[in-house]
């Protein structure tokens, strides 16, 4: 007997997601960003402040 699941939907439409964001590739930051992000992380710390601002629900 076998333990893997058959996914009777799999294969029957392979572009189904193609134009959603479930089927974009979403690549990180590129280095010039990330590196603006930790200088701002850095700086939000050195002034004693959390380096990732808490967010409420009505934000």
């Amino acid at each position: 007997m076998s333990n893997l699941h058959h996914d009777p939907f799999e294969g029957e439409a392979p572009d189904a997601h193609r134009d959603t964001l479930l089927g974009q590739h979403a690549p990180g930051l590129d280095g010039g960003s990330a590196d603006a992000v930790r200088r701002e992380m850095e700086r939000r710390e050195a002034a004693g402040l959390p380096a990732v601002p808490e967010m409420d629900w009505e934000d």
